[in-house]
C-alpha cells in the first residue's frame, strides 16, 4: 500500500527490510506489479502519485499474533528512520482542499452565534485540540443548533430534508469515508454517522487485536466534506 516515510529521496534510504516471526515487513520503492496495479485501483492519475510503498508478507488475513508482530516491525522502521511511516487508508484523498474555506469563512461571520461557530473553525484551521474531527463534528452540531453530544445526525436529517436541493454529492462522500465499497444508502447514511462519530472517540475493548494503520478510515476526508456539508446548510452556500 502506498505510505508517507522518509525513504527513496535525497539523502534517504532506498528500502527498510524488517523480518520477525515469519513475516517481513518492507518499506521502499514501489514494486513494477504494483505501479502496474495503480491505474485499475485508483480514479487519480498514477502520474500524479509520488510516494514510497508499504509491502507486509505474508498477505491477509492477519491473526492477532501476526498483528501484534506488524507493529513490532514497524515500530523498528520507524525507530530506525525517526521519523513516522504512514500508510494511505481505504478511502485516503476524499478531500484536498485548503483548509481556509473562503465561502464558509464568510457564512459563519454572517452567523448570529456570538463567534462560536467562527472560534471553532479556527480551532479546526489550526489543528487545536481535541483535533479536526472532531471539532468539524462539533461545528456542524453549533450549525444545526444542539448540543456537541447530543442528536447531531437527528437535526442533521430535519435540516437537510429542508433544503431545496439535498447535497447528495456531499453525503456520498461521507457515506465512501465510512463505508469505502458499499453502495450509497440515503436512508442508511444518518445512522452511520452516529456511529462513526461514536467510533472515532471510542477505544478498542480490552484484548481485542490491535487494529493495522490501512484499515483505519479517512477522518481527515470525512471531517473535510463535514465542513462542506455544514456550508450547504449555511446561507450563501454554492449549488
Amino acid at each position: 500500500m502506498l505510505a508517507d516515510a522518509d525513504v527513496c529521496g535525497a539523502g534517504e534510504p532506498e528500502q527498510i527490510e524488517k523480518r520477525a516471526g515469519g513475516m517481513v515487513l518492507r518499506v521502499g520503492e514501489p514494486s513494477a506489479l504494483f505501479e502496474t496495479a495503480l491505474a485499475v485501483v485508483t480514479e487519480q492519475d498514477p502520474q500524479d502519485i509520488f510516494s514510497p510503498t508499504l509491502s507486509l508478507e505474508p498477505g491477509p488475513p492477519y491473526s492477532p499474533a501476526q498483528r501484534h508482530t506488524f507493529h513490532l516491525l514497524l515500530a523498528e522502521v520507524q525507530r530506525e528512520l525517526g521519523a513516522p511511516v504512514s500508510c494511505w487508508s481505504a478511502s485516503v484523498g476524499l478531500a484536498e482542499e485548503p483548509l481556509i474555506d473562503a465561502v464558509l469563512t464568510e457564512q459563519l461571520m454572517q452567523l448570529d452565534d456570538r463567534g462560536g461557530a467562527l472560534a471553532l473553525y479556527h480551532a479546526i484551521a489550526s489543528g487545536h485540540a481535541p483535533g479536526r474531527f472532531v471539532n468539524s463534528v462539533r461545528l456542524l452540531a453549533r450549525v444545526v443548533g444542539v448540543p456537541a453530544d447530543g442528536d447531531v445526525t437527528g437535526a442533521l436529517r430535519s435540516r437537510v430534508g429542508a433544503l431545496p436541493q439535498p447535497p447528495l454529492e456531499i453525503l456520498q462522500r461521507l457515506w465512501l469515508a465510512m463505508r469505502p465499497g458499499q453502495t450509497f444508502d440515503e436512508e442508511r447514511v444518518y445512522d452511520s454517522m452516529r456511529a462513526f462519530h461514536a467510533r472515532y472517540s471510542a477505544l478498542d475493548p480490552p484484548g481485542s487485536p490491535p487494529r493495522l494503520p490501512w484499515e483505519e478510515p479517512d477522518y481527515d476526508g470525512y471531517a473535510a466534506w463535514l465542513r462542506r456539508l455544514v456550508s450547504a446548510l449555511l446561507p450563501g452556500s454554492v449549488p
